[in-house]
């Protein structure tokens, strides 16, 4: 029982260690989204400027010149900021599969060590029944649970 009460506690290190890959890239996409936002907020800034200066019946060839070199720099960081942010969520998605994999594994193999530690239990308190149906029962439920995480890997491939 300790050494599986162990198991457990090493495996959420172990998990951490997994997530750092994930993390990385969700804080990645919070960057590049940040970044984006606030060069689209300026690209659509220097749109309204240049719009009010053709609209005022006073052109200024200079004052347009600048706004249309400012209106192309963010424009470009804009596309930048959209292409990096797309790569995060690439990156992300593609660690978020290795570390479901991952925790699937280490969820399998560790309750296949949990089944007897269950029965030994459930014979120490005298709750007998038939052991060989209770250990199938649980078996059983393992396979529903690969059932439903194989759904889970395969929604996260479409997504």
């Amino acid at each position: 029982m300790s050494q599986l009460a162990s198991e457990y506690g090493e495996l959420v290190f172990k998990l951490m260690t997994h997530l750092v890959p994930v993390s990385r890239a969700k804080s990645d996409i919070q960057i590049a989204d940040d970044l984006y936002s606030k060069a689209q907020a300026e690209v659509t800034r220097l749109l309204s400027e240049m719009a009010k200066l053709n609209e005022s019946g006073r052109p200024d060839p200079e004052v347009f010149q600048a706004l249309q070199g400012n209106f192309k720099f963010h424009q470009t960081q804009t596309v930048k900021y959209a292409d990096e942010r797309n790569a995060a969520w690439t990156a992300f998605n593609q660690n978020n599969l290795v570390f479901q994999r991952y925790l699937l594994t280490q969820l399998r193999e560790i309750g296949c060590k949990q089944i007897p530690v269950m029965i030994e239990i459930r014979r120490d308190l005298g709750l007998t029944g038939d052991l060989a149906e209770i250990e199938a029962h649980m078996k059983k439920q393992w396979v529903r649970m690969e059932s439903q995480f194989d759904a889970l890997i395969a929604a996260l491939k479409d997504g």
